[in-house]
């Protein structure tokens, strides 16, 4: 069934500090992969294994998962190893198989490319959340929006490229992500950027 959620966004100014404003924005997504509304529910995810994984704050896209001791379990490059600069990871079971996958960003100065890896390092699929052209980068943010157990993808970009923000749904059978909403919570020429609260 459908329902009815709320993303609160703030704006910030040109040094990445708060300004006291904040939107809340309405939306309204279903709750099954396919678009349909259906009255059963999704298996609900528990227990899945939290893994640690790490990026450079500045430098390369070298990513590292380890486990709770320590341990190194994954290595690898998400984008092109001479690439330098700053990315962004998240770690999460975005198809409901029980492992995490790891998402990856580039950020300013980059193109606004997001990749999936699953937890041994092997790209599952990747996509621009805006046009190739872009070169603000982008910010990712996970959250289970619909109240399905998965969570959506939502992406602003870093700079450079007004408060437009997008949700992203992962779609597991085509192994790619689908667009659900776009928006923009301040006027499309505010320049100074904002954060996902939610």
């Amino acid at each position: 069934t459908a329902g009815s959620n709320e993303i609160v966004v703030q704006a910030e100014n040109d040094t990445g500090s708060s300004l006291a404003v904040t939107r809340t924005v309405t939306y309204t997504l279903t709750n099954t992969n396919d678009g349909s509304e259906s009255d059963d529910p999704l298996v609900v995810q528990t227990g899945i294994r939290q893994d640690i994984v790490t990026i450079p704050n500045e430098g390369s896209s070298h990513v590292r998962m380890f486990d709770t001791d320590g341990a190194v379990l994954t290595s690898f490059f998400a984008f092109n190893k001479d690439l330098k600069g700053s990315f962004q990871v998240l770690n999460t079971d975005i198809n409901g198989d029980g492992e995490q996958e790891i998402l990856a960003a580039a950020g300013s100065g980059f193109g606004p490319h997001i990749r999936l890896f699953s937890r041994s390092g092997e790209l599952i699929t990747d996509f621009f959340a805006y046009s190739q052209d872009f070169r603000g980068g982008v910010k990712m943010y996970l959250s289970d929006l619909s109240g399905d157990d998965f969570p959506e993808l939502l992406v602003t970009p870093v700079a450079d490229g007004g408060p437009h923000v997008r949700v992203y749904r992962y779609d597991v059978e085509n192994e790619e992500f689908v667009l659900l909403t776009d928006f923009f919570p301040y006027s499309e020429s505010f320049r100074g950027g904002v954060r996902i609260t939610t």
